[in-house]
């Protein structure tokens, strides 16, 4: 191990001393730089910059002076072995500093080889890429490359949505063609008119039949019905509110074959809600 005096007079404004004497590898690692301190040893940790077989550069947590020497400790990637060797501060800046190897034995300088062979070797196999370019004519080249696939999808995309279109509408004419027209006259009323409003209107009666079984007694009576009155004026749905359970199903019978002039809001037939009596007088 060097101590801080030794090598002292070595100077980083010697140029043969900053000349490198073989290429350097960027590499991320860490390193122990070991130190005499006050008489003392002293582990300063710090982080490598990069590395080659004569030395390396590393941002050290301490101050250090140009001819120092030191001990390092630190391992290479895919490297089993850590390397320990001693060096010399060669120059300064703030916190990084470059060390060159002393006395390094033949068995480091190959550890160094070989790991910097693996880099280069990667670096072949798997080249860098050049950047995307991102000019006006890399950009009319890209989109001259993709109009041709854009239109075909385009394309199809918009026969798909033909065809589905013709099927939809076929569909529809066919559903239309099997339900009574009737059906898609909305049953359900717009408004409610009280029972005499429609009876002005009403332009078809049916009168009522009755049974002529024998009775215990004369039939006569009033049957309240509520009733769906559609558009074209013909009774859509009707059911019994009140009265004489025998005489309901006649008044039933009889409403629907009614038939009324079409209710109309601003000029527009509507279907509409209504009350309707059937009145049955004496039956002896």
């Amino acid at each position: 191990m060097y101590s801080s005096q030794s090598n002292s007079h070595t100077s980083d404004s010697d140029p043969a001393l900053l000349r490198r004497k073989a290429p350097r590898y960027p590499l991320a690692a860490t390193v122990d730089v070991l130190t005499l301190r006050s008489g003392m040893s002293a582990n300063i940790p710090g982080r490598m910059v990069n590395i080659g077989e004569s030395g390396l550069s590393a941002v050290l947590a301490g101050q250090f002076s140009a001819g120092q020497g030191v001990s390092l400790s630190f391992r290479l990637p895919s490297v089993g072995r850590a390397v320990h060797t001693e060096a010399v501060i060669r120059h300064a800046n703030g916190l990084q500093y470059g060390l060159e190897f002393v006395n390094s034995p033949r068995e480091q300088q190959e550890m160094i080889r070989y790991w910097a062979a693996g880099i280069q070797s990667r670096k072949e196999i798997h080249p860098k890429k050049p950047p995307l370019s991102f000019g006006k004519q890399g950009l009319r080249t890209r989109f001259e490359q993709l109009k041709r696939p854009l239109a075909l999808a385009l394309l199809l995309l918009v026969t798909t949505g033909c065809f589905a279109l013709l099927r939809w509408q076929r569909g529809w004419r066919e559903l239309k063609a099997e339900v009574p027209a009737a059906s898609f006259d909305s049953a359900a009323p717009e408004v409610r008119i009280p029972g005499e409003t429609m009876q002005k209107l009403l332009t078809h009666k049916v009168e009522p039949a009755l049974s002529l079984a024998p009775q215990s007694g004369p039939l006569r009576g009033t049957v309240t019905l509520d009733a769906v009155i559609g558009k074209d004026g013909g009774v859509r749905d009707v059911h019994a509110v009140s009265g004489p359970e025998p005489l309901a199903e006649a008044a039933l019978d009889a409403v629907r074959g009614w038939r009324f002039e079409p209710y109309r809001i601003r000029g527009k037939a509507v279907a509409v809600e209504t009350t309707l009596t059937v009145d049955f007088g004496p039956i002896s």
